[in-house]
């Protein structure tokens, strides 16, 4: 090998370097940019605001749900085997319902009991067992949902832990913080 050609070579894997050193700084700049404008937008949208508490309200429910799931196994166009399983849920009862205004409940189609100062449904309640017939019927299982919120004088709300209930009920008609970001209530 003569020197003009091992001079070449060297000057293209010196080039060849460098061009990787470049983008690879280009990509930290732009992740570091990426990284710097996403903080700004995120951190620009807090902010807070005061509201009088108007009201606190919980709706607490519970239903029978059907849970069933289909397998299908099948072989591709290049002759490879696959399984499939689709999952599927249908409401296998009525909705049972409690509904509290403050500290009284207003309305309820089930018996309840008090956890914390929530109502919350208790008891048997009456489901369709002719569904577990079905042959694609896994099991049943039980749905719980609560809604609580806190209602302010000027028609906003936001919703509250179960943990807050009882200090939005003491708030009624007292001024509170409420954060946001953007136009979104996060918190009292």
């Amino acid at each position: 090998m003569n020197t003009t050609t091992n001079i070449a070579n060297n000057h293209r894997f010196s080039w060849s370097a460098l061009k990787c050193m470049v983008i690879h700084r280009k990509r930290e700049v732009l992740i570091a940019a990426g990284v710097t404008v996403l903080a700004i937008f995120i951190g620009v949208g807090f902010n807070s605001k005061i509201h009088e508490t108007a009201q606190c309200s919980a709706l607490s429910t519970i239903k029978m749900i059907a849970n069933y799931s289909e397998t299908t196994t099948a072989i591709d166009m290049e002759g490879n085997p696959y399984i499939d399983t689709d999952y599927w849920t249908e409401d296998a009862s009525n909705t049972y319902y409690v509904e509290m205004l403050n500290l009284d409940v207003i309305k309820s189609n089930i018996a309840h009991t008090m956890s914390g100062n929530i109502a919350v449904p208790i008891g048997e309640f009456q489901y369709d067992e002719t569904m577990k017939r079905d042959r694609h019927f896994d099991s049943f299982s039980v749905n719980r949902n609560s809604e609580i919120h806190q209602s302010f004088a000027d028609g906003e709300y936001v919703s509250i832990k179960p943990s807050q209930y009882e200090e939005c009920f003491l708030n009624i008609g007292s001024m509170v913080e409420v954060k946001y970001w953007y136009q979104f209530a996060y918190g009292v």
